[in-house]
């Protein structure tokens, strides 16, 4: 019997790969080293299989690497928690369950177990049940830091994609328009273009408002200075090439700037071989180009059909790359020409209503008119509300004075404006640059209005956007009625055009009270008030009650 087992073993063992014995061996050490887990009954805790199974079904590594780890972790926390000393046994088989989870959670995290937690990338080198919650919290919360960055990038480059014009794919470079800073920020990227710059002040919009648009010209090429990676170029009203800077934000002259097309086409190497052949030939010395090269860059752009290398110098072989290249950029100012013609320089009005949508306003108008149908050179910004005095008065115990209410559209009309004025000047309205008048229709409505323009750098997104963060906070005051009420009845009170009949009652209270304080019956009375119950108190009789007696 004794023999047939051991056959069987050696059998199995010889049929195991190597791995297979690693992953045997692994669980063999960790029963050995921790019996507690391995010899648990059905008895004490209750399950039908030993608690390291539960460690090694959940181990999810492929070959049990991280087992004896996880076995001494759980051990120590069993040990810590006293669930080995105690009769709570039956809590056991969670705990561990528990810390297979975790061990799961950890292999998970391993990408993001990292900087100063790199050395517990090896399960062995973590000491404590605590310390591996630790190495896993951090490593979820690079996790979790990791995917919103990426979310924003995704914003962002969604957002910059809505806001760039993609004018041409050519084998040599993509040619994109932006028509917004957060497209200019994105495709400028890695270069110190103002345009494009993120740390420091912007100046896309101040350029474009100008009439200014840029193209960016991103190569494909990767063997080619990187300052030539990508290049700038600004585009005039008419669409012509005007300012060309690479990516260190160097101005190019035209020249400099057909160079690096040219190399952005051929590469550095073979450019730079056709460069060296112009200065030896403007020296009168052609002997340290290599003619292979130059004939290879024809074939790149192309025009090796129109070279016969018995009939043809090698320099005219070099000047019909030139031409191609001068082709290849006059192909690229079309394309600028097209998309000035399309969509002028300047913010598109669409950016104006996407910032304006994000406020919300309850006691004004606010709106923006597109230059395209307003007659303007430029967005306006057009503010506007009603107050209506009977809306604050309400509550309040104020009334108009006899007579008063009959003359707001006369005699107290400016009374009216001026109260309304006073308060939307106190509340940050640009009243100088605005319009208060009376309704027509209701003498108690005041129409308040003003309007935004250029003149405002409106046109600057930024500015935009603070301009409307102020008209909001106006708002919210108008809404409120308590304070902004106040400034219009302590106006309309000065004035005498309303008044509180019981603080005027009060008032007078007050006064007599103290008038009587200062008289000589302050001596006799308690009070004013008492004094004149005093005096009102009618002379008592005194009654008698007579009994008659019959005799």
């Amino acid at each position: 019997m004794r023999m047939k087992l051991l056959l069987e073993n050696f059998k199995r063992f010889s049929t195991l790969t190597e791995e297979q014995l690693i992953i045997e061996g692994r669980i063999d050490d960790a029963r050995k080293k921790y019996p507690f887990l391995a010899n648990t009954s059905a008895e004490p805790v209750g399950m039908d299989k030993d608690l390291i199974d539960l460690l090694i079904d959940a181990d999810p590594s492929g070959n049990q690497k991280y087992l004896m780890g996880a076995a001494r972790l759980t051990v120590d926390l069993l040990d810590d928690l006293g669930y080995m000393e105690t009769g709570e046994q039956y809590r056991i088989p969670a705990v561990v369950q528990n810390a297979a989870e975790l061990i799961q959670r950890y292999h998970k995290l391993m990408p993001f177990i990292r900087d100063q937690d790199a050395k517990f990338k090896d399960i062995n080198a973590i000491k404590t049940y605590n310390e591996l919650r630790g190495v896993i919290d951090r490593a979820a919360q690079k996790k979790a830091d990791r995917e919103a960055e990426k979310a924003r990038e995704a914003a962002e480059k969604q957002e910059a994609i809505k806001g760039t014009e993609f004018v041409a794919d050519t084998p040599f470079h993509k040619v994109v328009r932006p028509l917004t800073r957060e497209g200019s920020c994105y495709f400028g990227r890695e270069t110190r273009w103002c345009i494009s710059a993120t740390q420091s002040q912007n100046y896309f919009d101040q350029y474009t408002k100008d009439g200014k648009a840029f193209f960016f010209l991103l190569a494909k090429n990767k063997d080619i200075d990187p300052a030539y990676k990508k290049i700038a170029v600004v585009i005039d009203s008419d669409g012509d090439f005007e300012e060309y800077f690479d990516a260190t934000d160097d101005r190019m002259t035209p020249r400099v700037f057909n160079d690096a097309i040219r190399q952005t086409i051929l590469g550095a190497d073979l450019s730079g071989d056709i460069v060296s052949f112009e200065e030896e030939r403007d020296t009168g010395f052609e002997e340290n180009y290599d003619r292979d090269k130059i004939m290879k860059a024809a074939e790149i752009l192309g025009v090796t059909e129109y070279i016969d290398e018995d009939e043809i110098a090698i320099e005219n072989a070099v000047e019909l790359i030139d031409d191609e290249v001068e082709e290849y950029i006059q192909t690229l100012q079309t394309a600028a020409a097209q998309s000035v013609a399309q969509t002028p320089a300047g913010i598109p009005f669409e950016k104006y209503e996407e910032i304006l949508e994000r406020f919300d306003f309850n006691n004004m108008l606010v709106d923006i008119e597109d230059p395209s149908y307003s007659g303007y050179e430029t967005i306006t910004l057009d503010v506007g509300g009603v107050i209506d005095i009977s809306d604050y008065l309400e509550g309040t115990g104020y009334v108009y004075r006899p007579g008063v209410e009959e003359e707001l559209g006369g005699e107290h009309e400016q009374d009216v404006v001026d109260a309304v004025y006073n308060a939307l000047e106190y509340a940050g309205f640009d009243v100088y640059g605005g319009e208060v008048e009376q309704s027509y229709d209701d003498p108690e409505r005041v129409n308040f209005s003003t309007r935004y323009d250029a003149q405002s750098d409106i046109d600057q997104l930024d500015v935009f956007d603070s301009i409307l963060q102020e008209l909001q906070s106006l708002d919210r005051v108008i809404g409120n009625k308590e304070t902004f009420g106040k400034n219009i009845i302590s106006s309309l009170e000065g004035d005498e055009l309303i008044y509180n009949p019981e603080l005027e009652k009060k008032k007078e209270e007050e006064e007599a009270e103290a008038k009587f304080r200062a008289s000589k019956d302050a001596e006799y009375f308690a009070s004013q008030e008492e004094r004149e119950k005093q005096m009102k108190l009618a002379l008592q009789e005194r009654k008698f009650r007579i009994k008659i007696k019959k005799s």
